[in-house]
């Protein structure tokens, strides 16, 4: 006799699509993983963190943000990267400091 068998997918996070386009993804624990507006929308400052919001907006006043991404391993956060208008690429250490720009 043959059993059932099923195909488990192992969930590792979570996506919400918006009618604008716009996805935010969370971690199976549900903290932040990604915002993602695909150059169609601006993310709003008070959503990143106050330093990564501020960074940004002394270096690169004439841009938006229009992706932010929270890098983690396991429950520790590793690092966050933006992408802003202009296709500007900005990442940060885990303390919010500047480790590199492209």
């Amino acid at each position: 006799m043959q059993g059932n068998f099923y195909n488990f997918k192992k969930i590792n996070n979570y996506k919400v699509v918006f009618e604008n386009g716009t996805i935010i993804e969370f971690y199976k624990n549900g903290n932040l993983k990604s915002i993602d507006c695909s150059a169609r929308d601006a993310i709003d400052f008070y959503i990143t963190p106050v330093a990564i919001s501020e960074f940004i907006a002394d270096k690169f006043p004439h841009c938006f943000i229009i992706e932010y991404r929270v890098n983690c391993k396991g429950n520790r956060i590793k690092s966050y990267e933006v992408e802003l208008t202009d296709n500007i690429y900005v990442k940060f250490n885990k303390n919010f400091e500047c480790i590199k720009v492209e």
